[in-house]
């Protein structure tokens, strides 16, 4: 009975050799029960069935061990081409993340350099101005002329300021958008002649 059940249900090679390993043991069974009654004139045949069905069944096992072991070697080949592809994400988000490094020290170097500009080079017509200020705020009306001859010597440092500021704010958007520079060539008497008076 449990032989036809597995045998309907599990519709495997393993069953199917087992119902008929089972048949022959069956049959022969009958057979050595008819031979011993002197029904049938054969001989025993039930020591030989049970040798049919340990070799069918040694067989059965051995072919189901072998597709449980190619089973797990195709399982453990996928796994190792999952680690794979793990270790080329991994080495892939390892690059990303060196290179977001590598940007940020940049990034950070270009902050020094603009707080360096800043500290060095505006200082002092900001101090200059601030002194104006304050001479302005304290002096009295006598000193209007001097007051003048000073807002004429701040002037050019005051210019050269908001020049510095338009050169600093374009040197770093450069810096942060890797852009290329394009040269040109400037006539040097002009340059010159623009910063002499300071």
């Amino acid at each position: 009975f449990v032989s036809v059940y597995t045998l309907i249900e599990k519709r495997t090679q393993l069953a199917l050799y087992t119902f008929f390993a089972y048949i022959i043991v069956f049959v022969a069974g009958l057979n050595d029960i008819l031979y011993s009654e002197l029904i049938i004139d054969t001989s025993f045949l039930l020591s030989y069935s049970i040798l049919i069905y340990v070799i069918l069944q040694a067989v059965m096992m051995s072919r189901y061990i072998a597709f449980s072991f190619n089973q797990v070697e195709a399982l453990s080949s996928q796994l190792s081409s999952a680690n794979k592809n793990q270790e080329q994400i991994i080495s892939a988000r390892t690059a990303e993340l060196h290179q977001q490094s590598v940007d940020l020290q940049k990034y950070n170097e270009v902050r020094d350099k603009i707080m360096s500009i800043i500290a060095h080079d505006l200082r002092s017509p900001i101090a200059s101005l601030s002194s104006l200020i304050t001479l302005a705020e304290i002096g009295d009306k006598d000193d209007i002329d001097t007051i003048r001859t000073f807002f004429n010597s701040v002037k050019p440092h005051i210019d050269n300021l908001n020049l510095t500021i338009d050169n600093l704010f374009v040197w770093a958007h450069n810096q942060i958008n890797s852009n290329t520079l394009n040269l040109t060539n400037l006539p040097l008497n002009a340059v010159v002649a623009r910063v002499k008076p300071l």
